[in-house]
């Protein structure tokens, strides 16, 4: 093997052990911002207690929201009741209009 040959063969070598070194340091880097199994199962634990105090919360929302429909309900339908003593007080008010009429005339 001729001398140049040997020279470019070295320097590709060289290269080489460059770029798997640079390699190398970026793989350190990378695992070194990467989540350990730990962390990730902590993370994970967080967002399950999160979702179950979510659960928790709608379905007390939905609770509380369906107590007051049922209560709208009920007041619903205390309307026609209140509607026909409304009805009443007029005709009262009516007539003691009427009355008050004739006995400002009779004066």
């Amino acid at each position: 093997m001729s001398e140049e040959k040997f020279d470019r063969i070295e320097k590709l070598l060289e290269q080489l052990i460059g770029a798997v070194g640079h390699v190398g340091s970026e793989l350190e880097e990378i695992k070194a911002t990467m989540a350990t199994k730990e962390e990730l199962a902590a993370v994970k634990a967080e967002l399950k207690s999160d979702i179950a105090t979510l659960e928790s919360k709608v379905d007390s929302g939905f609770e509380g929201i369906t107590n007051m429909v049922n209560l709208l309900g009920e007041k619903t339908d205390l309307l026609p009741r209140i509607d026909a003593k409304m009805d009443a007080l007029h005709d009262i008010t009516f007539e003691h209009e009427a009355d008050i009429r004739l006995l400002k005339k009779a004066r």
